[in-house]
């Protein structure tokens, strides 16, 4: 089941921050906002998701947000529909781990006249994806009987009733005694929820919430069929927690039970050990959301204020007048609660990163600046806009990562990769590596790097190393006798980052990939490496000529390098220089 709310905060923090926690409590999917609470153009979430919108510029006034929408659901693909979204409309692909798909928009149209680039973005969106799952949460701020609307119609009720009958489109509002928008001068239906048939047909629910400031909150609900998790839920290990005695014990029972193999079984084998004994004497941080400066005190603030604006909505005359400045005062005080308790969280954690490490992550922050939100956009490719999550992820991997195809070789490649080939391993021509290469191969190794997909660290490896260093070593040297890798170092999880500047994040280009991977893989290439290096020191060293990975040469010598041969040639002319930049 995949749980969607809808809610107009009216740039309210305190109604925001409220609304944030009842939905992670709740296990909400996805959370369609108008109107949020933005600072210097970006909507907090302290970190409960990602948040997808559009800023607009205001003269004298920094970027506001008019409408966002936060996935807080880890295990889903999203990406921005660019080419879709305005300040006032903001489209979001998403994907389930199953494969299903579903577009949601959420979208603000302002009082007042009729203005085309809001609304026209809504029907652009109904129009391309038609045949696609998609469901649109929109204040209206207008009037109509197809939502059970009290006042009169106007031109802009007219248009999106005329929208609802062209494109098929049904509205998911129900009859409720309760309004969408309520205040002391008024009650009236302006939250809407549109969806179209492909979406219709997955068994859509739809229900009224409480009272977020002044809208009510929608709660919808869609029937995937097939909503299972894209990965199981990743951990990372608490060395600073763990039982090492119990770490010892628990490795050298699972490394008895090791009895060899295939090169593929015995690495296999190697990282469940590993695993095992660190799952039963290393607590774990699991993948999900961490409130560190959550605690007793604010549960039980937040259910005082849960229950003054229970009794302030049921109320009624002067009393409610009075229990709703009770409740607004309440939620003041937990707002200010929560302020408080974040700093000195956030003053502790700094005092002890701090002392462990005084240029470890605490200076890393303070000079590289705050962590900015960063979500996965759509991106032009041939001469069109990437339309979805799959298609976009693809272009990022045929760009980036593109494969090794032997079917597109030409001139010489054919020749160069048949030299690579054999079908006997490496056999006499390298010799095995000695438990000493091995030793000064884990010595170079970084800690507190980042694990591969297997969540074996660095760390975890050095602990370890005095128990599976001779393992490690015969699997090493029968993955070069046979001339193969094993197939579970091969996976692992690409990173994209962004590159420095003020770059187009709509441009492949503008992202730098990163692969984790296992550090077992990283140990055997090192070993590679360093064979690789013995061989050609022996065979006279490298041509002076390369300069790319090179210790102590650069691209900018290679450049050097051709303007003092210029200069010092002794000719009059130089026809050209040709020279390859990307």
């Amino acid at each position: 089941m995949f749980r969607i709310v809808q809610a107009n905060t009216g740039r309210s923090r305190a109604g925001m921050i409220e609304l944030l926690s009842d939905c992670v409590a709740c296990g909400v999917d996805v959370l369609l906002l108008q109107e949020p609470y933005s600072s210097r153009g970006t909507v907090p979430v302290e970190g409960m998701g990602r948040v997808f919108c559009v800023g607009l510029p205001r003269q004298n006034r920094g970027i506001d947000v008019w409408v966002c929408v936060v996935v807080l659901n880890d295990c889903l693909g999203a990406v921005l529909l660019s080419e879709f979204s305005s300040p006032y409309c903001v489209a979001v692909d998403l994907v389930t781990g199953g494969g299903c798909r579903v577009v949601v928009c959420s979208v603000y149209l302002r009082p007042g006249r009729v203005h085309d680039d809001e609304w026209g973005m809504v029907e652009r969106v109904s129009v391309e994806y038609e045949r696609v799952p998609l469901l649109i949460g929109c204040d209206v701020n207008c009037s109509s009987e197809l939502w059970y609307g009290t006042g009169r119609g106007c031109a802009r009720s007219q248009r999106i009733e005329d929208w609802v009958a062209l494109q098929f489109m049904s509205v998911l509002n129900e009859w409720d005694e309760r309004c969408t928008f309520e205040t002391v001068n008024g009650r009236s239906n302006v939250d809407v929820s549109f969806c179209n048939d492909a979406c219709l047909v997955m068994n859509v629910s739809w229900r009224l919430g409480d009272l977020c400031v002044d809208h009510r909150s929608i709660h919808m609900s869609v029937g995937l069929e097939d909503d299972r998790r894209a990965d199981p839920e990743r951990v990372r290990f608490v060395l600073s927690g763990a039982n090492w005695l119990t770490f010892d014990r628990e490795l050298v029972g699972r490394m008895n039970g090791i009895d060899g193999g295939g090169v593929d079984r015995l690495a296999d084998s190697l990282t469940a050990a590993v695993l095992g004994a660190a799952r039963a004497s290393i607590p774990v941080r699991h993948g999900g959301k961490r409130v560190p400066w959550w605690g007793r005190q604010l549960a039980d603030l937040r259910k005082s204020v849960k229950r003054a604006r229970r009794r302030f909505q049921h109320a009624r005359g002067e009393r409610r007048l009075r229990l709703q400045v009770a409740w607004r005062n309440l939620r003041r005080m937990y707002v200010y609660t929560v302020s408080v308790c974040k700093w000195n969280a956030w003053r502790q954690w700094v005092s002890r990163e701090g002392a462990r490490n005084p240029w470890g992550i605490v200076y890393k922050s303070v000079i590289r600046g705050g962590v900015r939100n960063r979500v996965l956009v759509t991106v032009r490719r041939e001469g069109r806009v990437t339309a979805g999550v799959n298609e976009t992820l693809n272009a990022f991997l045929c760009e980036l990562l593109p494969g090794d195809d032997a079917r597109v070789d030409a001139g010489a490649q054919p020749v160069v990769r048949a030299g690579f080939v054999s079908e006997d391993g490496c056999g006499p021509c390298v010799g095995e590596w000695s438990p000493e290469a091995l030793a000064i191969a884990v010595s170079k190794m970084k800690c507190g790097t980042a694990p591969g997909l297997d969540e074996i660290s660095p760390d975890l490896v050095w602990r370890a190393w005095g128990r599976v260093k001779d393992v490690c070593l015969d699997l090493f040297n029968r993955c070069l006798n046979q001339g193969v890798y094993p197939a579970a170092w091969r996976i692992g999880e690409v990173v994209l980052i962004p590159k420095a500047g003020d770059r187009d994040l709509s441009l492949v280009k503008s992202f730098r990939p990163v692969t984790l991977l296992s550090v077992w893989g990283k140990l055997l290439e090192r070993l590679i490496e360093t064979s690789l290096r013995s061989a050609i020191g022996a065979a006279g060293g490298m041509s002076r000529k390369q300069y790319g990975f090179v210790g102590g040469k650069s691209t900018v010598d290679a450049v050097r390098h051709v303007i003092e041969w210029v200069g010092g040639c002794g000719y009059r002319f130089v026809l050209a220089v040709f020279l390859g930049c990307r």
